[in-house]
């Protein structure tokens, strides 16, 4: 799929760590349908350092975006969500290769593997001017659609070397 695939294996097990550690972290109260996190401004290459998540938890369409110190040319962005059930995390990734050629890409891990999810309406959008990458993912495309997702991210260099995670997890319900 990827040229160099290394760096995207890297940040999707990396973010399943999260996704796993959410569980453990994030209270059983659901809040509403937007949610923001924060996190710390230095921790992390100018490029890919992440400042603050926003998610949106829609009816027809789950999106958000990573606000960046000073976004790079070339990077990954990945969001995670998985179901307070544990049925599998949805992986919302942003990839601009060096050469300038942006890919949004929605896939799946279970613990029996993982895959790409093709759907139309993934979406995704890297703006060095705004210093934000943005995605959006039409809620038909995860199946049978929870009420709340438990939401969390990072950020990974292009060749792996460098990476960022948000602080922490928020959970986020519709209505």
């Amino acid at each position: 799929m990827f040229s160099n695939a290394r760096p995207l294996v890297r940040l999707l097990l990396g973010a399943l760590a999260l996704g796993l550690a959410a569980v453990l972290l994030v209270p059983a109260s659901a809040q509403a349908d937007t949610g923001s996190l924060k996190d710390k401004k230095g921790d992390a290459a100018k490029s890919i350092d992440i400042t603050a998540v926003r998610f949106n938890n829609g009816t027809k369409t789950i999106s958000g975006k990573f606000s960046v110190n000073d976004l790079g040319k070339s990077g990954i962005f990945t969001a995670v969500w998985l179901p307070p059930d544990l049925d599998g995390n949805y992986y919302g990734v942003a990839l601009m290769k060096k050469s300038g050629k942006f890919k949004a890409v929605l896939s799946k891990i279970t613990s029996t593997g993982g895959k790409v999810v093709k759907c139309k309406g993934v979406k995704g959008n890297w703006s060095t001017k705004a210093s934000a990458v943005t995605f959006s993912v039409p809620q038909k495309c995860l199946g049978t659609v929870p009420k709340s997702w438990i939401f969390g991210g990072g950020s990974t260099s292009v060749t792996g070397k460098q990476a960022d995670n948000v602080d922490g997890t928020v959970e986020i319900s519709r209505g």
